[in-house]
């Protein structure tokens, strides 16, 4: 991801799908009347299979991957870190950390 090899549009078309997954991401919250009518159940199913897509299409590697060109002060990337941080943030928020840790069962065989 060397700057010679994108365009000024190139990275902010990365921008704008970061920025994407990150607002997607954060609609975490639900109100008391959708937790009493039901519907939470299907928000939570969405926002859970959203999580399963991006892990199985591979997504949460190619950001990995894109985090780790961001600690140069040089770069149109430079200025995503806070995005960045906000899609982990959201991704780990209401999940069980033992959970995240161990692997998956596709990995065990």
């Amino acid at each position: 991801m060397h700057s010679d090899a994108f365009t000024e549009d190139d990275f902010n078309l990365v921008q704008l799908v970061f920025t994407l997954f990150r607002n997607l991401l954060a609609v975490q919250g639900l109100s008391p009347l959708q937790k009493a009518s039901g519907t939470s159940t299907q928000f939570l199913y969405l926002a859970e299979r959203f999580l399963e897509i991006l892990f199985s299409e591979h997504v949460m590697e190619l950001i990995l991957v894109v985090t780790q060109y961001l600690s140069g002060s040089d770069g149109y990337l430079c200025q995503d870190n806070l995005l960045l941080l906000d899609i982990f943030h959201y991704i780990f928020l209401a999940q069980k950390p033992e959970l995240v840790a161990c692997p998956s069962q596709e990995e065990l065989m």
